[in-house]
């Protein structure tokens, strides 16, 4: 969704760091289709997707960045790159689920983060938050929505779980 400053402007200063980095942002998207990953194949890949997850939580008003963060930095970036500032977070998430669902269920174990594959370690780094976020269950109905899902569709998700054996067992 465009943010209503959009309409107001879509240019900033030549030197703004913004503008170069908003270049590299538009280029891995029309070449990947998709929005780069703090923990994709390349060096350059994880170090863009950090660099937009740092202007996504700026844009809320959190992290470092919030401070430097204006409304035409924003416009700049609703303009050059459409659909930067958010996803629709409960569909992102019963999307991992299952693809960690099948994932476990086509290869009878959790995924590895020390995988050679990018996709394995996505789900593997999904998993672990998921994991991390279970101490603070009874702070968000959000979340135990979600361990419940996560519990139905991908049971064995949960360190520990006797779900998934090994097949040398």
């Amino acid at each position: 969704m465009t943010h209503p400053s959009a309409a107001r402007t879509s240019a900033l200063a030549p030197d703004d760091p913004i503008a170069r980095r908003t270049l590299e942002l538009k280029r891995f998207v029309d070449d990947h289709n998709r929005w780069p990953s703090t923990i994709g194949a390349s060096a350059a890949e994880r170090r863009l997707g950090a660099w937009l997850a740092q202007l996504r939580r700026a844009a809320k008003g959190a992290g470092p960045r919030a401070k430097t963060f204006t409304e035409a930095r924003r416009a700049y970036l609703d303009h050059e790159v459409p659909g930067w500032e958010g996803l629709d977070w409960d569909g992102l998430f019963r999307r991992n689920a299952y693809d960690l669902a099948a994932f476990m269920s086509a290869r009878g174990r959790v995924p590895s983060a020390r995988s050679d594959d990018a996709e394995e370690r996505r789900l593997a780094s999904f998993r672990h938050n998921q994991v991390s976020e279970l101490h603070g269950v009874a702070k968000m109905k959000t979340r135990v929505n979600r361990i419940g899902y996560l519990d139905h569709h991908a049971p064995g998700w949960r360190p520990g779980a006797a779900t998934w054996q090994s097949s040398e067992a």
